[in-house]
């Protein structure tokens, strides 16, 4: 929801083209490299846009760049990854695990992505940055109008 509100703020409301893909205007770090962003990541209105899971200390700060942090609620978070590592029985071997086991993977931080704990700790030292947009996934869905705004206050006097 936050890639897509922020890529129509950005893009003056123009949505994606039928041939275009978000994953590839918007790319996952961990999924193409450095080297794809690099030369391929899209730039809007100066933007280079970039979605990563890594931990905040495993990518670089730049006063230039303007960074969206996400939060969720952990129950919701364990659970739904639960899902999603279930439900892809090609990119993970857990399509029989157990909830439980799940859960006590992702409190020892031994899931995809690592320790949620740790990476909303590192986000949330990084909260009063000027140049952060700390974000939670339940104020969006409780009051999106206001999501909205607050992302296209933070992008820019233009949005």
């Amino acid at each position: 929801m936050t890639q897509h509100t922020a890529y129509l703020i950005l893009n003056d409301g123009v949505p994606l083209s039928a041939d275009q893909r978000l994953d590839i205007v918007w790319p996952h770090l961990e999924e193409v490299g450095g080297d794809f962003v690099e030369d391929k990541g899209t730039v809007l209105d100066g933007y280079k846009l970039i979605k990563t899971h890594l931990y905040p200390s495993m990518t670089s700060k730049n006063q230039d760049a303007k960074y969206l942090y996400v939060s969720r609620n952990p129950k919701d978070v364990v659970v739904s990854f639960y899902h999603h590592t279930v439900g892809f029985p090609r990119h993970y071997d857990f399509a029989s695990g157990s909830f439980d086991t799940y859960f006590e993977l992702f409190l020892d931080g031994k899931v995809d992505h690592g320790d949620y704990f740790r990476f909303l700790r590192e986000a949330l030292d990084r909260k009063d940055d000027s140049n952060v947009l700390f974000l939670r996934y339940e104020e969006a869905r409780k009051d999106r109008r206001q999501y909205v705004l607050d992302i296209a206050k933070f992008l820019g006097d233009r949005h």
